[in-house]
């Protein structure tokens, strides 16, 4: 399974005009969501945080939730090497991010926040998809680079397991 790369590419570029067209066929479209999340991901998770945290300017909970799940998320990625035992039993990525995924849940509780969130998410991912949709960023050099680096993680993926 090939590793994904989130790279912030240049802002100009991700707000440029000049290479937005509306696609004429489903296919089309497809392909553009795809290949433009893959190549826009970063800079399309730095718009999600920031409505996050301008959701938590007035949502406090919301923000206090978010840091929460982001802690957790980020402590089970720079764990995912080290060997953890609890209580005799051995912690395994499955259990971290379950209790994260606890965590997060009972925080959005506390703070009564689900349905900011799911605003939130919802307008960012609307305004995602609209980029995505429109963006024909995809070029052959972006397809081939995209190829590339996913082939050479899966030959570096599979190296490291031999």
């Amino acid at each position: 399974m090939s590793g994904i790369k989130i790279i912030i590419r240049s802002w100009s570029d991700f707000l440029s005009t000049s290479d937005v067209s509306v696609p004429k066929r489903a296919d089309v479209l497809s392909d553009r969501i795809r290949l433009n999340l893959n190549h826009w991901l970063g800079n399309y998770l730095c718009i999600v945080a920031a409505f996050v945290v301008l959701a938590g300017y007035f949502y406090p909970g919301l923000f206090v939730a978010s840091v929460l799940a982001a802690l957790g998320g980020a402590a089970t990625i720079f764990t995912k090497d080290m060997r953890l035992e609890v209580g005799g039993v051995a912690v395994n990525e499955l259990h971290k991010y379950g209790l994260t995924a606890l965590v997060s849940i009972f925080s959005l509780y506390w703070s009564e926040s689900f349905q900011p969130l799911f605003v939130t998410v919802a307008i960012a991912g609307i305004l995602v998809l609209v980029h995505a949709a429109g963006k024909d960023k995809a070029s052959l050099k972006t397809r081939v680079k995209t190829g590339l680096d996913s082939i050479k993680s899966d030959v570096k993926n599979e190296l490291k397991s031999h």
